[in-house]
């Protein structure tokens, strides 16, 4: 199963994870509560990590925000982005797996044909099974999402480290009022090092730190 995280938040990388559940480790997953990370705290996702990784053969990748933005500028939209990440990710995973899995499946994000289109200059992995909400329907793809979502979340509380402030996740009113901080203290040049600068929380961000015009001084005639 591959998943991936990160992909609307303003702040933080993007992560993929695939993930290989050989049928004899089903039980010890359903007995660590392994669900879609979205239906998950992120406690509980810290708090199981330390067992579930290591029970299953995974690949995670890492788009950190410099990469993200460099490869917006080389015209990559964001599904395209994500079958690139998707692709690589199965295969590393395939590496490690001691067997053949019965299924590959990633959480639909595009058509089919749109997938491997993204995918014609490179060696694309093509058995693979597209689902619509695939994370709540397979342990495989659950599980890979709690993996890379744990994933993320060290990534940023590296950020916070560096940024010296806690980054909200997401894309909300909250996000914009804390990069306008940001911007104030840290001036502008700092976000392609922590944010996706294709969000329309940079142009509200730049909006909400323009000095506004001054009034026209009074005529004196």
């Amino acid at each position: 199963g591959s998943d991936e995280v990160g992909t609307g938040d303003f702040f933080g990388p993007v992560v993929v994870c695939a993930a290989f559940v050989a049928k004899s480790v089903i039980g010890r997953l359903e007995g660590l509560k392994i669900r879609d990370s979205k239906k998950m705290t992120d406690e509980a996702i810290l708090a199981v990590a330390a067992s579930l990784i290591p029970l299953l053969p995974h690949a995670v990748l890492v788009v950190d925000d410099p990469k993200y933005n460099d490869l917006v500028k080389q015209g990559y939209n964001l599904n395209k982005m994500k079958a690139y990440l998707h692709n690589h990710a199965i295969r590393k995973c395939l590496q490690k797996t001691p067997s053949a899995p019965d299924y590959v499946i990633v959480d639909e994000f595009c058509p089919k044909d749109q997938y491997y289109e993204y995918l014609k200059d490179v060696e694309a992995y093509r058995k693979v099974t597209f689902l619509q909400k695939g994370e709540s329907a397979h342990l495989a793809v659950a599980a890979a999402s709690v993996i890379a979502r744990y994933t993320f979340l060290q990534e940023m509380e590296k950020l916070n480290q560096k940024i010296g402030l806690r980054l909200p996740l997401g894309a909300s009113p909250i996000v914009d009022l804390v990069g306008k901080r940001i911007a104030l203290e840290k001036g502008f040049e700092c976000f392609p090092e922590i944010a996706k600068v294709n969000f329309k929380n940079m142009e509200k961000i730049r909006a909400m730190t323009k000095t506004p015009d001054r009034p026209a001084a009074p005529s004196l005639r």
